[in-house]
């Protein structure tokens, strides 16, 4: 992994598509969006699902794992993010 000081992830993102789910499950509640911050941390929203990431940082991917809610059902996971 390249060194955070080149990371052009940092932010608030919109999340517009996914394998998994399509766009309007995507904004069920609000518009879906992950929010990659500098101190390894973040957060998601999209559908039901709220949670909370630990990050780690290429130059234009973000890995991470969260842990969150789904329709308050308790949910953990792993996943990455790659600017286009």
């Amino acid at each position: 992994m390249s060194g955070l000081a080149d990371c052009q992830v940092i932010g608030r993102w919109r999340i517009v598509g996914s394998d998994t789910w399509d766009r309007d499950y995507l904004d069920l509640v609000e518009p879906a969006f992950i929010n990659i911050d500098r101190g390894g941390r973040g957060e998601l929203a999209f559908g039901v699902v709220n949670a909370s990431l630990d990050l780690e940082y290429s130059r234009t991917m973000v890995f991470f794992t969260f842990e969150g809610f789904d329709e308050g059902d308790e949910v953990s996971g792993s996943g990455s993010a790659e600017l286009q």
